[in-house]
This record gives structure tokens, C-alpha cells and sequence, in this order.
């Protein structure tokens, strides 16, 4: 039984991760702050639990919970996050520690945490998936703590792939570009200053920007993450794979 415990499993790209890995025969224990927004089919599950992944206490009783159930882990994808859209100068002190704790402490410590669970049993190789952003190489204006945060994934992972290897878990993470989830509708809103943007527009404007022609959705996420996960791919570790469509490619938008 292969089992997958992923962070953020409430919507967006999280759900569409626990739908896709269910569908590939792993057993999901889906973390989140809120319940799913979706109500998911009963096979997609093992187990699902409400946590703040804010506060360290919630993750050590997570991992103290599932340890009774279960005894190894396979995969971790740590998709969780969130962001604050303000100017650097509005920026408060809880908004920067806010966005710095579920984004980058809890992939940070819960990976941590699990190691005994991933590191059980015979396996030939595991595997860690961390969702960073685009961001985290180029960036616009107002996003600076959650640049910071994804920045700081992707230089995690780098780092935890050099020290988990002898112990045979890769480690590898995501970049996705505009995909079309609640947070990126939230960004819309709090970049325009707007609760009632149009949204339609948007995500026409954003497009037209993306060589691909469209923005992307869960589901494209969730395939990169299944691809870096697959232990055929045992010699890819250490790798931030950009999946935006080709936006990144391009030298100008103008």
C-alpha cells in the first residue's frame, strides 16, 4: 500500500493532487485548515485532518495521530499556502510571519517529522514534492512575503535533496504559473483592490500573456507531481520544475 500524505488537500491544487494520486492507487491523508470545499468521493481519502499549519503544536499531533494509524509513508507534497497582497511598506510584522509559516516552516517541519514514517519498512526510494511558485524566480510588485516564502522552497529543496539522499528520499518541487484556484481568484481581488473584480477579464488578460494561450488548472499541477513522485523518475531530485505554460520562457510580455 502506498500511502501519500498532502498538505493544502481542501481545493485547488492540493484537491486535484489527493484526486490524482487516489486514482494512481495511493492511499491520501489530506491535511488542510478548512474542510474540502468540494465534497471529494469516498475512495479519495484514507484519512483527512483539520490543521493550522501555522502552529507547530497542530503539526506534532498531526504526525502523533497518523503514527498510530499507519506505519510508513511514501510521498509528502506540501502544497499548502497562501498570500498577502500589500505594498512592502503596509507589510505588517504577523502578515510576514503569517505567510513564512505555512509556506515555508510547515513544509520545513512536517517533512522533518515525517522522516521516521518515510524512513520505515523496505523501499527502494521516496519522495518529497514541494509546490514552490514562479514566483520564486520572477516576480510583480506586492508580493513580497510570498516571494520570500516560495524563494525559500525552492532553496529548501535543493538543500534537502543533497541530505535525504543517503537515506533514499528524493526531493523535488513544482513551480506552477497563473493557475486557476481560490488563492489566484484572492490575488485578483487584493491586487486590484476589489471584491468585485472582474474576473473573466483577468483571466482573458493573463492568457493573452501565456504562450500556452490559457492559464492552467489543477489537474496540470497535479501531473508534474505525480511524474516527480513516480519511482521510475528514481534519478530526478533536487529539480523545481516549472509548469506555467511557457510564461517564464519568454523575455517580455509587452
Amino acid at each position: 500500500m502506498k500511502i501519500a500524505v498532502i498538505t493544502g488537500a481542501a481545493s485547488g491544487i492540493g484537491a486535484a493532487c489527493a484526486a490524482e494520486f487516489a486514482a494512481k492507487k495511493y492511499q491520501v491523508i489530506g491535511v488542510d485548515i478548512q474542510q474540502p470545499v468540494e465534497k471529494p468521493t469516498a475512495d479519495v481519502f484514507l484519512e483527512y485532518h483539520t490543521v493550522d499549519l501555522s502552529k507547530m503544536a497542530q503539526i506534532d499531533e498531526f504526525v502523533e495521530k497518523i503514527s498510530k494509524t499507519i506505519d510508513h509513508v511514501d510521498v509528502v507534497v506540501n502544497c499548502a499556502g497562501l498570500t498577502i497582497v500589500k505594498p512592502f511598506q503596509q507589510m505588517t510584522e504577523h502578515d510576514f510571519d503569517y505567510v513564512i509559516a505555512v509556506n515555508l516552516k510547515a513544509p520545513f517541519f512536517l517533512t522533518q517529522k515525517l522522516l521516521p514514517l518515510m524512513t520505515r519498512g523496505e523501499y527502494s526510494n521516496r519522495s518529497v514534492v514541494n509546490i514552490s511558485s514562479v514566483h520564486a524566480t520572477a516576480t510583480i510588485p506586492h508580493m513580497a512575503s510570498y516571494t520570500a516564502s516560495k524563494g525559500g522552497i525552492s532553496a529548501l529543496t535543493r538543500t534537502l535533496a543533497l541530505e535525504l539522499a543517503k537515506v533514499k528520499i528524493r526531493v523535488n518541487a513544482v513551480q506552477p504559473g497563473a493557475i486557476q484556484t481560490p488563492m489566484l481568484i484572492e490575488g485578483y481581488r487584493a491586487l486590484y483592490s476589489s471584491p468585485d473584480v472582474n474576473l473573466e477579464e483577468c483571466i482573458a488578460k493573463d492568457a493573452e500573456n501565456i504562450p500556452a494561450g490559457r492559464q492552467g488548472n489543477g489537474k496540470d499541477i497535479a501531473n508534474a507531481v505525480l511524474f516527480l513522485a513516480n519511482e521510475e523518475n528514481s534519478f530526478v531530485t533536487g529539480e523545481s520544475l516549472v509548469v506555467d505554460g511557457g510564461f517564464l520562457a519568454r523575455l517580455s510580455t509587452k
